[in-house]
């Protein structure tokens, strides 16, 4: 019998949950959360995070040239306020630091994954 689990995984960084799913013959895949990247109106050149548990800021660390405003990501968990985003599909990580929670306000979805262009 096979049989398929989802274990969720609490990330410190943000309390954003992620899974592993089981999958046939017991190997585990990390499926790390959505988010998006957002414009900052209140400070030039900011750029901000939507995820399920609310919006941040966040600074870029080196290397993180293809992280832009309006685009989706995939949150990777981290410590100490470090984290790191990659675009969707993609095998490059930018670290990023998390400096504050800017509002409780999820981002926006499309079946409950987040999704820049539902953005209002």
């Amino acid at each position: 019998m096979t049989r398929s689990l989802f274990v969720p995984v609490l990330l410190t960084a943000v309390g954003l949950v992620a899974s592993f799913v089981a999958l046939p013959g017991h190997a585990q895949v990390f499926v790390p959360p959505r988010a998006y990247t957002l414009s900052d109106a209140s400070v030039a050149g900011q750029i901000d995070l939507a995820t399920l548990d609310g919006r941040f800021t966040i600074e870029l660390g080196p290397g993180c040239g293809d992280i832009v405003s309006g685009i989706n990501v995939e949150f990777l968990p981290g410590s100490g306020g470090v984290a790191g985003i990659k675009l969707v599909g993609s095998d490059q990580v930018c670290n990023v630091l998390i400096d504050q929670r800017l509002s409780d306000t999820p981002c926006a979805q499309i079946d409950g994954v987040c999704d820049v262009s539902e953005e209002s």
